[in-house]
C-alpha cells in the first residue's frame, strides 16, 4: 500500500467515507421531500402526471394465480416493467395497501406481482389508486459504509483503492498466457487486452465497451477461464436484465460452467440456468471449485448471500451502478472487474442534476490509472452510422469491423443512413411514425423485429405503441433506457416534443449527451429521427445548451425524409 500524502490512510478513508454518508442522506432526503410533495396534490393532478393510475380494478391472473392484472386507463401512464406501485385504498399509507411490481405492460392492463397479501386491497369495496412505490435502501447503504471501516477488506482493500493509496497491478506471466490464450479464441487486439487484464490483475480493472464492440463476449471469456481456475466468480449489474444476459452469455460460450442465479423466485431467469432464493439452499454452496452466481449488488447486504464471500466480483453495466450500491457486493470481493462505458446511461439520483449523475458512477469514483482498456472496433454499426459517435463521444477511436459496410440501408431507393422526420406536433409525429414503420416494412422481407421506436418518454411510447397495435404492427416501442445493451437493424428515434415551454422545462433531461449516445447506437444500418424543429431552434444557455449544440451536429448530419 502506497501513502503518496500527508494525510495518514485512515484520515484519507474515514473523510471518504463521511463524503459518501452525506450523500446518501441527501439523497433519501429529497427522495422523501419529492414524495410528500407528490402525494400532496390533488388525485386528479397526480393522474394527469402519469404517475398516478385511478380508479384501478384489480383480478387474478388465470395464467398465474399469483399475479394480478390491474386495469385501469393507461394512455397517460409512465409506468413500465420492472417499476413497483402501491395500490391502496384512500391514502398513500393505508395498513391495508400492498406494492407490487409490474412484470408485463399491456396496452389496457399492467401484470403485477403482489410483495404482500393482496387480500385486504382485494375485498375492499372502496376505490383504489396505484402511487408510485418506494423503496428505502438508506439503511442498507450505511451499513456497507461501516463495514467498510470495520472490515479487514475494507480497511486493507476498498478504501485504500477508493482514496487512490492501493498499488495495482499486472501479474505479467498470467498476462501473458492469458494472451495467447485470447489470440487462439479470435480476439481482437483491444479484447485479447481487456481479457488478459482482467485475468492477469492484482486488485481491479475497467473494460470500456462502446456499442457492438464485444463487451459481452470478453465478460463471458473471462468468467469462464476464472471459474475454471477454481474462482468464485460474482456476476452483477443495477438490473435482473443485464444479469441475465450476462450469464447467458456465460452459458453461451461455456456450457458446462456452473451457473447460478440468487434471486426472488418471481424474477425471470435464463433457461438453464438454475435459480435459487439463497446461496445455502444451492449445491453449490457445498462446491469445492469454481462457480459462478448472478445476483444484485442489494443481495450481498441480505441473508441470501449469508457468510458468503467471492474471489472476483465483476460488474456489468458499470456506468449505471452508484458507489454506495457497489460497496454492498465489494465487501464479499478480493477483486473489482469494472464492465460498461461511461459515455452510455448514468445512475439517476434526484438530489443530482442528470448532467452530473455521472460522476457519482463507480466508473468515475475509482482511481484505476492504466488499469483500463478501451474496445475500439464495432461489430454493430455501418461505418457511415458509426463516423458520428466516434468522434463525439471516443475521441475518434471507434472504428467500423468490415463485415459492417455490406448492412442495408433503411429504404432502397435513398443510399443515406441517418435522416431527419420534421413533425409539428405529437400527433403528427406519432402518424409520421406509423408510416414509416409500414414503409420500411413494405416489401415483406424485413421482420418487424428489425425495427425499434425508442423515446425519451414513456407516456409517448405508450401512443406510439398504440398507434402501431392499430395498425397491426408488432414492433418494439421503448425507452432509451430500457435499450441499452441491446440492438436492431433500424432505430427510429422519436423525441415527442412540440414547444418551446416543453424544451425549456425539460432542458436538462432531453440534451443528456449519453442518452443520445445510446439512442442512436442501437442501430446496425439505419437511424430516423422524428423531432419539432423547435427542438434545435430554443436559444439554451449554460449545460443546456452545449448538450443542445451536440443534438445539433447530429441533426446537421441526416438527410430530410418527407414520409
Amino acid at each position: 500500500m502506497q501513502n503518496n500524502g500527508d494525510i495518514p490512510d485512515l484520515e484519507k478513508g474515514e473523510r471518504f467515507l463521511n463524503t459518501l454518508e452525506n450523500e446518501i442522506r441527501r439523497e433519501e432526503q429529497v427522495a422523501k421531500r419529492d414524495r410528500v410533495e407528490f402525494l400532496s396534490r390533488p388525485l386528479p393532478d397526480r393522474v394527469q402526471s402519469g404517475w398516478s393510475l385511478s380508479p384501478v380494478s384489480l383480478q387474478r391472473s388465470k395464467e398465474d394465480p399469483k399475479l394480478l392484472e390491474l386495469h385501469t386507463d393507461l394512455s397517460k401512464s409512465r409506468y413500465r416493467e420492472g417499476d413497483v406501485l402501491r395500490i391502496h385504498t384512500t391514502f398513500i399509507d393505508d395498513v391495508d395497501g400492498f406494492d407490487a411490481t409490474i412484470v408485463w405492460e399491456g396496452s389496457d392492463y399492467l401484470l403485477i406481482c403482489p410483495e404482500t397479501s393482496p387480500d385486504a386491497v382485494l375485498s375492499s369495496a372502496g376505490i383504489l389508486t396505484a402511487d408510485p412505490g418506494y423503496l428505502n435502501l438508506t439503511n442498507y447503504y450505511l451499513s456497507a459504509l461501516e463495514d467498510c471501516g470495520a472490515t479487514t477488506v475494507g480497511r486493507e482493500l476498498i478504501l485504500p483503492m477508493l482514496v487512490g493509496e492501493l498499488q495495482l497491478e499486472l501479474e505479467g506471466h498470467l498476462y501473458d498466457e492469458a494472451l495467447d490464450e485470447a489470440e487462439v479464441k479470435g480476439l481482437n487486439e483491444a479484447q485479447a487486452d481487456a481479457f488478459a487484464s482482467c485475468v492477469a490483475c492484482s486488485h481491479a480493472y475497467y473494460v470500456q465497451g462502446p456499442p457492438g464492440t464485444g463487451k459481452t463476449r470478453v465478460l463471458a471469456e473471462v468468467v469462464r477461464t476464472l471459474v475454471e481456475r477454481g474462482e468464485r466468480v460474482w456476476v452483477s449489474a443495477l438490473t435482473h436484465r443485464a444479469i441475465n444476459h450476462a450469464l447467458s452469455a456465460v452459458k453461451k460460450t461455456s456450457p458446462h460452467t456452473k451457473l447460478a442465479r440468487i434471486t426472488d423466485e418471481k424474477n425471470e431467469v435464463p433457461p438453464g440456468i438454475d435459480v435459487y432464493g439463497f446461496i445455502h439452499k444451492s449445491p453449490l454452496a457445498d462446491e469445492a471449485g469454481g462457480y459462478a452466481i448472478g445476483a444484485t449488488p442489494f443481495v450481498g447486504m441480505t441473508s441470501r448471500l449469508r457468510d458468503w464471500e467471492c474471489d472476483t466480483l465483476l460488474i456489468d453495466e458499470a456506468s449505471q451502478v452508484t458507489l454506495p450500491l457497489a460497496l454492498m457486493a465489494m465487501l464479499k470481493a478480493k477483486r473489482i472487474l469494472l464492465f460498461g462505458d461511461d459515455q452510455q446511461l448514468p445512475p439517476i439520483q434526484v438530489s443530482c442534476p442528470l448532467a452530473k449523475c455521472s460522476e457519482l458512477s463507480i466508473l468515475n469514483r475509482i482511481p484505476l490509472s492504466d488499469m483500463h482498456t478501451r474496445l475500439n472496433v464495432t461489430y454493430r454499426m455501418h461505418p457511415d452510422l458509426c463516423e458520428w459517435p466516434s468522434r463525439q463521444f471516443y475521441d475518434s477511436e471507434l472504428q467500423s469491423h468490415s463485415s459492417t459496410a455490406t448492412q442495408p440501408t433503411p429504404f432502397s431507393d435513398l443510399p443515406n443512413r441517418c435522416f431527419w422526420v420534421r413533425s409539428f406536433s405529437i400527433k403528427q409525429e406519432v402518424e409520421s411514425i406509423t408510416r414509416t414503420v409500414l414503409k420500411l416494412l413494405s416489401d415483406g422481407a424485413r421482420p418487424p423485429d428489425t425495427i425499434a421506436v425508442l423515446t425519451p418518454f414513456r407516456s409517448h411510447a405508450r401512443k406510439i405503441r398504440n398507434a402501431l397495435r392499430a395498425q397491426n404492427l408488432q414492433v418494439r416501442v421503448d425507452t432509451v433506457e430500457r435499450m441499452q445493451g441491446q440492438e436492431c437493424e433500424f432505430v427510429l428515434f422519436a423525441l415527442g416534443i412540440e414547444d418551446t415551454k416543453r424544451v425549456l422545462t425539460l432542458a436538462d433531461f432531453i440534451f443528456h449527451p449519453q442518452k443520445l449516445n445510446v439512442a442512436i447506437t442501437r442501430a446496425k444500418s439505419g437511424v430516423i429521427l422524428f423531432a419539432h424543429p423547435v427542438l434545435l431552434q430554443t436559444k439554451m444557455f449554460g449545460v443546456p445548451g452545449t448538450q443542445q449544440r451536440i443534438w445539433q451536429d447530429l441533426f446537421t448530419t441526416a438527410k430530410d425524409l418527407n414520409i
